[in-house]
């Protein structure tokens, strides 16, 4: 999706890659693909207008370590790292704190990520800029109860309606731009 936000270019490149059902390893290609695919986009879309600003978000089935993410978008986690001209993940910073956007077998993943372009990680406040990151994984989006207390509340559990919401926390990122 393309539009004006504020008066500026934004494209938006909403994502929901394959999944990991026979195994991370065994569907990794696929979720390498899927990224080859989007950076092709990302960069034709830079190409004809570098002050394009880009979001590559939704539910990759990767963690921001990932080679789909990390090596094959080239997503930096760290600010000052990224050049005008790549990619920033937010969710790096994320991952480090400990938190994610599902839980699987005890552990926490952030599948769910918000990767967005270098031109919006600098200093110029006359343009919308990169502020923060968040998970939404408020109280009510959680299980309260049980074997699986602060997971996300699911619509469903196996074949039962539970009333849920989903299995993934919602990602967020904020933009700040400066008027005068």
């Amino acid at each position: 999706m393309s539009g004006l936000l504020g008066g500026e270019r934004f494209h938006f490149i909403v994502n929901h890659w394959p999944s990991r059902r026979n195994g991370e390893k065994s569907s990794r290609y696929l979720r390498v693909a899927a990224a080859e695919l989007c950076k092709h986009i990302a960069d034709s879309i830079r190409a004809a207008d570098p002050e394009a600003k880009v979001v590559i978000m939704g539910d990759l089935n990767d963690d921001p370590a990932n080679a789909s993410v990390k090596k094959t978008l080239d997503a930096k986690g760290k600010i000052k790292d990224v050049k005008p001209e790549g990619l920033f993940n937010p969710m790096v910073t994320l991952r480090d704190a400990g938190v994610g956007t599902l839980g699987y077998q005890g552990s926490w993943n952030i599948f769910d990520q918000i990767i967005i372009s270098g031109n919006m990680v600098g200093k110029d406040k006359s343009t919308f800029q990169f502020w923060k990151a968040e998970i939404f994984n408020r109280d009510f989006l959680m299980e309260q109860t049980g074997k699986y207390k602060g997971y996300p509340l699911r619509t469903f559990s196996d074949n039962t309606f539970i009333n849920g919401y989903s299995d993934h926390f919602p990602v967020l990122i904020y933009l700040v731009k400066y008027y005068e």
